[in-house]
């Protein structure tokens, strides 16, 4: 497993959310819309569940550590790149917070048995 497709693979999710509330914005749909929020919340699920899944992950340990790498890209360029655009307010968002849960998380859910 390379370091840089595990950097490579957090920017990435971090894009999908990002390219996904630009294309509501562009449509003129609040940001602070339930529709919004759950289909974004839901793309990270779905981009961390298959980038995690291509990488063969065999214990919880690697699994949970790439997680938190992961979130960690998404918060440092939700940090320099989305608080330009929201304020710091884009990290009292429920939704947001789930979200860096989930990148943590849900790699445990591909972990090769046996």
């Amino acid at each position: 497993m390379k370091i840089l497709n595990i950097i490579l693979f957090g920017i990435l999710i971090w894009a999908v959310a990002f390219i996904i509330v630009s294309v509501f914005i562009a449509f003129k749909m609040p940001t602070t819309d339930f529709v919004v929020k759950i289909t974004t919340t839901l793309s990270v699920f779905i981009a961390t569940l298959l980038l995690a899944k291509s990488l063969k992950l065999n214990s919880q340990i690697t699994a949970v550590s790439i997680g938190v790498i992961w979130a960690a890209i998404g918060l440092a360029l939700d940090f320099i790149v989305t608080t330009h655009f929201t304020g710091m307010s884009i990290f009292n968002q429920w939704n947001v917070l789930l979200g860096y849960l989930l990148i943590i998380f849900t790699p445990l859910l591909t972990i090769k048995r046996g």
